[in-house]
């Protein structure tokens, strides 16, 4: 993240696009694993291959679906620890920046006007922080717990399916 100010860092969004769509193709399978196992969409025949299902090739695609759940759950996890450690690292270098403008702010005092906009900054940054813990949690909450749920959900169906 290149921007400069705590501010503007913790205001900015901690998700790179890559893991919002890993977290969309998580949903995505995820529903499509719940309607396999709860609403018995298990396809008889594939035309378009040519290839006509058993039972064991059922229970074969239902393992395979829960498979790709359990892959993509932990490759969005991981993306989404590694979006939040450099979303963090970022803001605390951006503070640390700031707190060492603030010692040359101090240690010129003459400089009425740097000690103005450093004071500016830091109500600024009390706000914007506040509006970043309630801005966190959403992101949390629909961008962490939603997909993960739901996935967690579609592959106990699938073993769940897979054990009768």
């Amino acid at each position: 993240m290149s921007i400069s100010t705590p501010s503007q860092v913790a205001a900015s969004d901690p998700l790179r696009e890559i893991t919002r769509k890993q977290g969309r193709s998580l949903v995505v399978t995820s529903f499509l694993a719940l309607a396999v196992v709860w609403g018995g969409f298990v396809p008889g025949e594939i035309q378009a291959l040519g290839i006509k299902l058993t039972s064991a090739n059922q229970w074969a695609l239902i393992l395979l679906i829960a498979s790709s759940c359990t892959f993509l759950l932990l490759s969005y996890c991981l993306c989404l620890a590694s979006d939040f450690a450099t979303w963090h690292l970022a803001k605390r270098a951006s503070h640390k920046h700031w707190h060492t403008q603030r010692a040359r702010a101090e240690t010129q005092e003459s400089n009425l006007i740097a000690q103005a906009e450093f004071t500016l900054h830091s109500r600024t940054l009390r706000i914007v922080n506040l509006i970043t813990r309630h801005h966190l949690r959403m992101v949390l909450a629909v961008h962490l717990l939603a997909p993960v749920s739901l996935a967690l959900l579609a592959i106990g169906a699938c073993v769940v399916r897979l054990a009768r």
